[in-house]
């Protein structure tokens, strides 16, 4: 929602079920430290809540960090990802989180961060950005 409020000519794309921007450009732009977001919605306990994903130079203080909040997020600190970061799976939405995560646009992915367990819902035309991250800065 947020790219169509900036950039109003990409609402086509969102329309059509695509991404606002080129993934493999995200990929490129990843290796070259630009500093990137995606939604990601984290899942806390049986709940799920909307936010977003931070990807930054790797030298940063928190170079994977995870927001809540959609609309008035920039008040809420973002919760970072500690080293090491261990992918342990990528999944289809199932069950009864279909209802809180729309199945056709998300996919879940479970991780360890620090030892710390977490579960988000990543657009699926984002896994590969997420997973490059986590595996560069795992």
């Amino acid at each position: 929602m947020w790219d169509v409020l900036t950039h109003p000519g990409s609402i086509g794309k969102v329309l059509a079920d695509g991404p606002t921007n080129d993934p493999a450009a995200d990929l490129v732009s990843l290796k070259q430290g630009v500093p990137l977001r995606t939604s990601a919605i984290r899942k806390a306990g049986w709940r799920w809540h909307q936010g977003r994903l931070f990807f930054r130079l790797a030298d940063d203080t928190a170079p994977i960090s995870w927001q809540s909040g959609v609309w008035y997020s920039a008040r809420r600190p973002a919760q970072p990802l500690n080293w090491p970061i261990i992918v342990e799976s990528v999944e289809e939405i199932t069950g009864s989180d279909r209802f809180w995560v729309m199945q056709h646009h998300f996919q879940r992915i479970r991780l360890s961060a620090d030892g710390q367990s977490w579960v988000i819902a990543v657009p699926t035309h984002d896994v590969p950005l997420a997973l490059a991250a986590f595996n560069s800065h795992g």
